[in-house]
C-alpha cells in the first residue's frame, strides 16, 4: 500500500485542507477512505481532499507525508493524475436497492435512451460461480454468496463504460464492497415494503423470500437501509413507477455530476 497525504496548507471555507492519494491505483485509495470513513464526495478525480484534522488519522492509519510537489510527482508519474483538461470518463452507473426496486427495468430502460451497455448482477454472478443465483446460494450459503457478489462488482467495475449496473444489495454491507462502489456513479432506487411485495409476488426463485416476503424486507431494511442511504450518489424513490423521469434523473446526475 502506498497512500500519500500532503501538508494540510490549501484554505477553503475557513479550514486548511491536504490532499490524500495513492501512487498504486484508485482502488487502493478508495479502500483506504472507505475504512476511514472519509466521505466519498470529497472524492476529486485523483485525490480526496481533507480536512486538517483528519491528516493525524490518515498517517496513524499508514498514509506517508509528503510535500505537496511530490505528491503530484508521484501521482504524475505513476499514470494516476488526473487534470481538469481531461475529457470527461465515460458514465459507470451501479443501480443499488431492494429485489423488486426495478433495477433490470429501470437499467435496461437507460440503455434505451442513451445506448449505454447494461450488466445485470444475476449474469455476471452465473459467470463468476458457474451456477445461476438459485444454486449458487444453495452450494455457497449465505456468507459464501455475499463474497462472490462482491467479486461480481470488482468484475464489473474493471470493464469500462458507458454502462449501467445492476448491483446485489448485499454488497453495501461490507466495506469491500462499499470502497468499490466508489468507484462508480450510485443511484439507489428507494421503494416502500408495500412496493416490494406487489412486485415480487411469492418470492419464487429467490429462495430467501419464501414464506413471509414482507417481513423479509422490514429486516433487510433495518439491517441495509442507512448503507443504501450513504453509498448513493442519488437517491430516487420508484414507488410511482415514472419509469421515463427515473431515465431522464440518472443520465442527468450521471453525467452532470
Amino acid at each position: 500500500m502506498t497512500i500519500l497525504v500532503d501538508e494540510a496548507v490549501w484554505p477553503w471555507r475557513g479550514r486548511l485542507w491536504a490532499h490524500l492519494t495513492s501512487d498504486v491505483s484508485m482502488r487502493e485509495l478508495h479502500a483506504f477512505a472507505e475504512r476511514l470513513e472519509i466521505p466519498r464526495r470529497g472524492f476529486g478525480g485523483d485525490h480526496y481532499d481533507v480536512p486538517e484534522e483528519y491528516v493525524d488519522r490518515v498517517v496513524a492509519a499508514g498514509a506517508q507525508v509528503v510535500t505537496g510537489r511530490e505528491l503530484v510527482a508521484r501521482l504524475t508519474a505513476a499514470g494516476l493524475r488526473r487534470r481538469r483538461t481531461a475529457p470527461p470518463i465515460a458514465p459507470r452507473v451501479v443501480l443499488v436497492g431492494m429485489m423488486g426496486a426495478g433495477k433490470t427495468t429501470v437499467g435496461q430502460a437507460v440503455v434505451q435512451r442513451t445506448g449505454w451497455t447494461y450488466i445485470d448482477n444475476d449474469a455476471v454472478l452465473a459467470e463468476v460461480t458457474g451456477h445461476p443465483l438459485k444454486q449458487a446460494a444453495a452450494i455457497l450459503g449465505w456468507d459464501g454468496l455475499h463474497d462472490a457478489e462482491v467479486t461480481c462488482l470488482r468484475v464489473v467495475l474493471d470493464r469500462p463504460g458507458p454502462f449501467v449496473a445492476g448491483g446485489a444489495a448485499s454488497v453495501v454491507e461490507r466495506v469491500d464492497g462499499r470502497a468499490l462502489l466508489r468507484e462508480a456513479f450510485v443511484v439507489y432506487l428507494r421503494a416502500t415494503v408495500e412496493t416490494l411485495v406487489r412486485r415480487v409476488g411469492s418470492g419464487a426463485g429467490r429462495p430467501w423470500l419464501e414464506g413471509d416476503p414482507a417481513e423479509f424486507f422490514r429486516q433487510q431494511y433495518a439491517q441495509r437501509g442507512a448503507w443504501f442511504e450513504s453509498v448513493a450518489d442519488l437517491v430516487l424513490d420508484v414507488d410511482s413507477g415514472d419509469v421515463p423521469g427515473l431515465v431522464q434523473r440518472i443520465v442527468e446526475g450521471a453525467t452532470h455530476p
